[in-house]
């Protein structure tokens, strides 16, 4: 499914003015559809133009707040790989802090991230838990990633019975939360 943009905001993304914006749709650089009286412009043609056809990546991102807590990163990290992959996602990148979730001082791993973000590379970024990119203010990162990136998923632990005949019981991941825009 083809996601749309208002000539406002894929003006604004790629800061260009009306004209140019129009040329590039004539050119056929961007797509464009005709909803009512006005024209929405392709989101993801927007993009490409805007990376010059490097497509955007899915990235995760993991949390600890503690040293001790090395090992549940590098289990937490496993984990979502495990899920990217049963999603069908291709994962670019693994971000990973040992930091608080209240303080942003030490998150330097985040903050690369966020920038990754701001420069409209990012597809995806998926978490497992809200708080691992704060433990207050989930909203406005919320804001944040739907103006800059497609979703955040945010993944967490749910069991799920298959195979009854069998009487086993497996273990996946399974999709929690997803926000999209």
């Amino acid at each position: 499914m083809t996601k749309y943009m208002k000539a406002g905001e894929a003006m604004k993304t790629l800061r260009i003015s009306r004209s140019t914006l129009h040329r590039y749709a004539t050119d056929g650089l961007i797509g464009r559809t005709k909803i009512g009286r006005y024209f929405d412009y392709h989101e993801e043609d927007v993009f490409n133009l805007l990376n010059k056809g490097v497509k955007r990546k899915t990235y995760i991102y993991s949390m600890v707040s503690t040293y001790k807590q090395k090992k549940d990163l590098q289990n937490q990290a496993e984990m979502l790989k495990m899920f990217a992959f049963n999603a069908g996602y291709t994962i670019n990148g693994v971000y990973s802090d040992i930091a608080s979730g209240i303080s942003f001082e030490k998150r330097k791993y985040f903050f690369e991230l966020l920038d990754e973000i701001m420069d409209h590379r990012v597809e995806r970024v998926i978490i497992a838990y809200k708080d691992r990119l704060s433990r207050v203010g989930f909203d406005l990162f919320h804001y944040f990633f739907k103006r800059f990136c497609r979703e955040i998923t945010v993944v967490s632990e749910v069991w799920v019975i298959t195979n009854l005949i069998q009487k086993r019981y497996l273990r996946r991941w399974c999709p929690y939360y997803i926000v999209t825009q």
